[in-house]
């Protein structure tokens, strides 16, 4: 039987090979039980940068490693027996994602692969498929804050708007974007309301995120 691992990651939900799903937090993985000759785990990402970490703690075989988009290898590689190792990699399209680890031999060994996400926020404010609008009242510390818009990959058809307003509705940040991620660095503090939204009745998808100069001063804490 497949041994399961219990994956843990931020904003992601996991469904596993044997079709269980849950809810995880940071980092995601996924792991090959000894004796055995192939796992893969299902994820769902964000996107964004993450540093891979893939072990191999067999002495018998080496580990093959890879992650899969849409039935295309976007990442792979080799663990030689008894060793490790940690590289960066961007995912630039937020999605479902399989994380698999193979080993060298019929006789199965022992590995591990997780991935951690090196682009850390205080807050996530997401408008989904099909939505056309999206707002989010917020309250935040005084602080410098880095606000980032990003369209997902989808700002070449529609152009997803934002914009932040203070407590009596003022905007004071305006814009749009399109495939490029628009950065907004400025000194917040108190009541705000964060808005995405789109033209198409389609609707769109996007996302912000809030971070605080500050660890520990971010939203609602």
């Amino acid at each position: 039987m497949l041994k399961k691992l219990s994956v843990t990651f931020a904003f992601a939900l996991a469904v596993s090979s044997m079709g269980s799903m849950v809810l995880a937090a940071d980092p995601i993985g996924t792991e090959l039980g000894m004796n055995e000759k192939e796992h893969t785990e299902q994820v769902f990402m964000r996107g964004g940068e993450y540093d891979l970490k893939v072990k191999n703690d067999s002495f018998r075989s080496e580990v093959e490693y890879f992650i899969e988009s849409n039935g295309v290898k976007v990442a792979e590689g080799k663990i030689q027996r008894g060793s490790s190792t940690t590289v960066s990699k961007t995912f630039k399209d937020r999605g479902r994602y399989t994380l698999g680890l193979r080993c060298g031999e019929d006789r199965g060994c022992k590995g591990a692969m997780t991935l951690t996400p090196t682009d850390q926020w205080d807050k996530w404010i997401e408008i989904g498929q099909g939505q056309k609008e999206h707002t989010e009242n917020v309250f935040l510390r005084k602080d410098n804050y880095t606000v980032k818009v990003d369209s997902d990959g989808f700002g070449f058809r529609n152009k997803l708007k934002y914009f932040i307003a203070d407590k009596d509705g003022k905007k004071i940040e305006e814009g749009e974007v399109g495939r490029d991620t628009k950065v907004i660095t400025r000194e917040l503090n108190g009541n705000y309301q964060f808005g995405l939204s789109c033209e198409s009745e389609r609707g769109c998808r996007g996302h912000m995120t809030i971070k605080g100069e500050h660890d520990g001063w971010g939203p609602n804490q």
